[in-house]
């Protein structure tokens, strides 16, 4: 059994629009929106009756298109071709399109990559979901999308069903970009089901190489939700890089449970700068993710760790001390003196002295990369949960903590 994902496409209900874009099922002939002749050999787009679309060179040939497909011509009868459209004018409306999409609106990028999939430009049509995704990682719109078309995967053409293919494409997955990743783990789940994927990808987690711990992050977020918590919470909370530390905090959110963010609440009092550190852009991105309810537990605890770091110098509010500099002398300060029989005795009285200068002084702060990383972590996560930027001040944070509870 070969897997046909090139050229399968699943139209279902479009999504709602801000805005108008030509509606899916407005099939138009293909004489009415192309001057071209259709014997010149020019790049298309065939749209088959069963579904297929071709796109590359092609001509039309006695009552049969001709179209080249991997560098080779194939014939497909005129019967069996719905509608064409020359690709190059198929691109120039695209691009038209394109221009009228506000760059931060993502809704109506996920309307546009879902026309361009309809029109058989799914390459473009991925490279939006990828804007997107990028964007927002767990951007609904596309997830739906991609739920309900069949997408082309490169990486699958024509290969059969088997270990090796499963292997390729667990180890593509930390390679690829956003929206192919969410193809990949489509594919697995559709393919080979949850449960071998869960012998995997527990595996995966523990990989050496970055990528691949932060694919298996995202597999634990889309459809092994609720497993490997405690390995996800050490993620969060040791591992050196941002994208998996980032990856296992949005796949814990995926549980949907509050209570995830308590460990690293607890994290954040550890001996540990490095695990304090990660432990609080995690919580921040966590919390974010879970809503108001995971933010209303972390963001005290967040405040108060920034504030103590203040009070030990490593912020704004460094503690006042007092420095003594000077020296202490010794000096005959008198005599005692004694009387005898025929004789005086002068005892020296020795005394000692302290010059030097007492000075106010208040501690500007310390230097030390753990402790600036560790404040920038915590500031950041603060202004994620609370959309503001309230500078380094810790007093300003706890302003803002107390407004929160009013």
């Amino acid at each position: 059994m070969t897997i046909l994902l090139t050229l399968s496409v699943l139209v279902g209900t479009a999504l709602p629009a801000s805005g108008a874009l030509p509606p899916q099922d407005a099939k138009t002939p293909a004489q009415s929106v192309t001057q071209d002749s259709n014997a010149e050999d020019r790049r298309r787009v065939l749209h088959l009756t069963d579904g297929r679309v071709l796109r590359g060179r092609s001509k039309l040939v006695d009552e049969s298109w001709s179209v080249r497909v991997d560098g080779a011509w194939i014939d497909v009868p005129a019967s069996e071709v719905e509608r064409t459209r020359v690709e190059r004018e198929l691109l120039a409306e695209a691009a038209k399109l394109a221009r009228d999409i506000e760059k931060d609106d993502l809704e109506r990028r996920v309307i546009y990559a879902d026309w361009l999939a309809d029109q058989g430009l799914f390459d473009e049509s991925l490279d939006e979901l990828d804007r997107v995704l990028r964007a927002d990682p767990d951007h609904s719109g596309v997830l739906t999308l991609i739920a309900r078309r069949t997408y082309p995967l490169e990486r699958a053409r024509g290969r059969e069903l088997d270990v090796e293919l499963y292997k390729d494409l667990v180890l593509a997955g930390g390679a690829a970009r956003p929206v192919e990743r969410e193809l990949i783990l489509a594919l697995l789940e559709r393919s080979f089901g949850r449960e071998t994927m869960a012998k995997t990808f527990a595996h995966e987690l523990t990989a050496l190489g970055n990528t691949r711990r932060e694919f298996a992050t995202l597999a634990y977020r889309r459809v092994l939700v609720g497993e490997e918590v405690r390995e996800l919470l050490r993620r969060c909370a040791l591992d050196g890089s941002t994208a998996v530390r980032e990856g296992a905090a949005r796949a814990l959110a995926a549980t949907g449970e509050t209570g995830m963010t308590l460990p690293l609440i607890r994290a954040l009092g550890s001996e540990s700068a490095a695990v304090r550190t990660n432990s609080a852009e995690s919580l921040g991105v966590l919390a974010k993710t879970l809503g108001p309810a995971a933010t209303a537990l972390a963001a005290p605890a967040l405040v108060n760790r920034y504030s103590a770091l203040a009070q030990g110098g490593g912020v704004t509010r460094p503690p006042a001390a007092h420095i003594y500099i000077g020296k202490q002398f010794a000096y005959v300060g008198d005599f005692d003196v004694e009387i005898a029989q025929g004789s005086s005795i002068a005892d020296p009285i020795v005394m000692v002295g302290e010059e030097g200068a007492l000075l106010d002084v208040r501690l500007g702060g310390i230097s030390g990369w753990t402790i600036v990383r560790e404040a920038r972590a915590l500031r950041g996560s603060l202004e994620l949960l609370s959309g503001e930027k309230r500078g380094a001040s810790a007093d300003a944070w706890e302003a803002w903590l107390a407004e929160r509870a009013k």
